[in-house]
């Protein structure tokens, strides 16, 4: 079902299954805030406040994966405990890190491409805001939510849509371009 090159090595496999919504220890994030903030009010539901978190993957590779500068690439020598081979995982013989870490994927899809997209890879821990670096003091740390009002997401959608973010730029195939078509329609 891949239209594009089919991906090379277990690593391209995960990110893409994460992007599709495969279950992954992986969180996305992307470089691009009005993406960022397309996801946040997507299919808000009105129910709560929307969010956005920023994150510098420098600062989390820094305070949690000793010697690492930037973002992990998949195949350095410290990631690979991160994603062992599936038969190991099975039987329990996998230890594996216990922190996250920030690590950038080979854009093998057009999604992760168009969305810009970053990953953190999660160990035993699975909540970035309980990690030791996230509990330092707001002045040095490096991790934020911005809240977006309820009231605030309609609008905020339509200043994206008049920006040119849009479901079908960020979701470029026939599928979220027909949902764009149908709800414009829907709305005359």
């Amino acid at each position: 079902m891949i239209q594009g090159r089919l991906p090379a090595n277990k690593w391209e496999w995960y990110f893409l299954m994460q992007h599709y919504g495969a279950p992954t220890r992986l969180l996305d994030w992307t470089d691009n805030p009005l993406i960022a903030l397309f996801f946040a009010v997507f299919e808000h539901s009105g129910e709560c406040d929307a969010a956005v978190w920023a994150l510098d993957p420098w600062w989390l590779n820094q305070k949690l994966r000793k010697g690492i500068e930037g973002p992990m690439e998949a195949d350095w020598e410290e990631a690979q405990p991160y994603l062992p081979d599936i038969e190991a995982a099975f039987v329990g013989t996998v230890g594996g890190p216990s922190v996250p870490a920030a690590i950038e994927p080979p854009h093998v899809d057009r999604r992760l491409a168009v969305q810009q997209s970053r990953f953190v890879i999660f160990g035993k821990t699975k909540d970035l805001t309980r990690t030791k670096a996230a509990r330092e003091p707001a002045r040095t740390r490096r991790l934020a939510k911005m809240v977006i009002p309820t009231s605030s997401v309609t609008t905020i959608k339509e200043e994206l849509e008049n920006a040119g973010i849009t479901v079908s730029s960020v979701f470029p195939d026939l599928e979220h371009l027909s949902k764009e078509l149908s709800d414009r329609w829907t709305l005359l």
